[in-house]
């Protein structure tokens, strides 16, 4: 079983980007509003060595250690990291902290433990846009503007997104996001990367804000590849946090993201209820 998995509200809602058909690699998707100039994929990806920074990050984060001195985050200038929401459900657990960098902007970290659903559905939904449409009424756009190659929407993945979230409130503009998504996979350790960065020099739509500063890594790591179980590590910060009210942050550093996390578990496990029904189980 291969599956895929999506975002929501904040801050869970911008680290997680999902699949829409891009027809034909390193090309334009022909729906795309606005034309990608020619993308210069190896000068935006993920090195190794990041990678396995972001991999460490999680060990650390794993062994109760959210600062991870030494680690990929310690270095940057920010405030340290505040516990915001500490949640335990009957099948799983999350955390919540955030801490301010030197420009103002807010950044995320999210962890839990999922004990009820295949870490293959959670990717799903992490990864499918047309999935996502079906039950996200936040999002007014989301497609590809251009992959390196036709693993779209799939472990192998690079390629540019165009997202538009609509926001709560007559007066918060839509927030637009083109990013660089790649996907990960490391089954020596039963690890999946997903990491998502701003890609600039695209023009924005007249009315929506602009995302410039973006950044998301998820790393999921599971026990087995065909039983359910496994825990995700989420950092995350974007420019847009600078210009939050201060209510709406307050509601997305607690409630708002175990609502999130809560909606994004009942995506998975009705994949896995189509599939069984697919199969003709009851």
């Amino acid at each position: 079983m291969m599956s895929r998995c999506a975002n929501i509200a904040i801050p869970l809602s911008a680290a997680i980007m999902f699949k829409c058909k891009a027809k034909n690699s390193v090309t334009q998707a022909k729906s795309s509003p606005n034309k990608l100039p020619d993308f210069d994929f190896k000068k935006y990806k993920k090195s190794q060595d990041g990678l396995q920074r972001e991999r460490n990050e999680n060990d650390c984060v794993v062994n109760g250690d959210v600062f991870c001195g030494g680690g990929k985050y310690a270095d940057e200038q920010a405030t340290d990291w505040k516990l915001s929401h500490d949640s335990l459900n009957k099948n799983d657990s999350l955390k919540v902290w955030n801490r301010k960098r030197l420009n103002g902007e807010t950044e995320y970290r999210l962890y839990s433990n999922i004990e009820n659903i295949y870490w293959q559905d959670f990717l799903e939904v992490q990864l499918n846009c047309d999935y996502r449409k079906e039950w996200d009424s936040w999002v007014q756009l989301l497609e590809p503007m251009q992959c390196e190659n036709d693993k779209e929407g799939t472990i192998g993945e690079a390629c540019v997104y165009k997202w538009v979230q609509k926001m709560p409130g007559a007066l918060l503009k839509s927030r637009e996001y083109t990013y660089l998504r790649e996907v990960f996979h490391f089954p020596e350790d039963r690890t999946v990367i997903i990491a998502a960065r701003d890609v600039p020099g695209v023009d924005s739509e007249n009315k929506t804000v602009k995302v410039e500063n973006y950044q998301s890594v998820m790393v999921i790591k599971y026990a087995e590849n065909d039983e359910k179980g496994f825990s995700y590590l989420l950092t995350y910060h974007d420019d847009v946090s600078k210009i939050l009210p201060g209510w709406f942050q307050a509601w997305a550093n607690g409630r708002g993201a175990r609502s999130s996390h809560d909606k994004i578990i009942s995506k998975c496990l009705e994949l896995e209820k189509r599939r069984e029904q697919k199969l003709g189980f009851k």
